[in-house]
């Protein structure tokens, strides 16, 4: 079985799967917590194919730090096509939207709304891992969860 298929059946366990041959990562957290961890992991993920049931451009971004050749996402954004296409990543989605929407519904996603002008996918990491760090402060402090 190919990687990207093997990734892809994996999204029934688990949000986000990678798999490089005989190496399979699957993560059920949901955001992009886990896949920034992976990025700021060292680890060598090149030529990787993955499956995320939610892939915006901020995850575009980091999967395209990774340098993965291939990445399927049952929702996927423009932008996150965007960055595919301009870093010759094979993208393929389940539906396609405009952008990405926040968890409440009522605007885009803070991660979209970070990387919005940004393009290099290692600035997006750094950009990415402030915003995530804030927004845990902020939840903290109202007792929310991130």
């Amino acid at each position: 079985m190919r990687d990207i298929d093997r990734a892809k059946s994996g999204l029934s366990r688990a949000n986000l799967v990678v798999c490089n041959g005989e190496r399979e990562l699957a993560l059920p957290a949901r955001g992009i917590g886990p896949l920034l961890e992976i990025c700021e992991s060292g680890e060598d993920w090149r030529g990787a194919s993955a499956a995320d049931c939610i892939v915006g451009k901020a995850t575009a971004l980091l999967f395209a730090s990774l340098r993965v050749a291939e990445v399927y996402g049952a929702v996927m954004s423009r932008g996150a096509i965007d960055v595919f296409e301009a870093y010759s990543i094979v993208h393929s989605c389940g539906t396609e939207c405009e952008y990405i929407i926040n968890r409440s519904g009522t605007g885009m996603c803070p991660m979209e709304c970070a990387v919005a002008q940004i393009d290099d996918p290692q600035e997006a990491v750094a950009v990415l891992r402030r915003t995530v760090d804030a927004l845990a402060r902020e939840n903290a402090k109202g007792g929310n969860e991130v």
